[in-house]
């Protein structure tokens, strides 16, 4: 598949329980519905670019590339937190990886 393209998050489910799970203030996770996101995708063949974008605003735009195979690369969630992705690689026709907060560490 090729994943190309503007994509816009339509609905999330338990986002609340899951954001004060990882550590993220009372505030910020009461609100989280309110947030509207937008990421672009660049692929060619095994090579994948990201732009992520979030309304409003947390951290401001970032971008993240990487390459199928790749080890572990480094990236950061809307909030602006270091997480790490690790071995992205297709399983079929889905496209797997996982995925490690760095500060405090922890899998999701």
């Amino acid at each position: 598949p090729d994943f190309t393209g503007e994509w816009h998050l339509e609905r999330t489910e338990n986002m609340k329980d899951f954001m004060r799970a990882i550590g993220y203030n009372f505030l910020i996770c009461e609100t989280a519905f309110l947030a509207r996101a937008k990421q672009v995708v660049n692929q060619t063949g095994g090579n994948f670019s990201f732009y992520f974008e979030t309304f409003p605003a947390l951290t401001g735009a970032r971008r993240t590339s990487f390459q199928l195979g790749d080890g572990e690369v480094r990236m950061k969630d809307d909030g602006g937190r270091e997480m790490v992705l690790m071995t992205p690689a297709w399983d079929g026709e889905v496209l797997k990886a996982g995925l490690r907060y760095v500060k405090p560490e922890h899998d999701l």
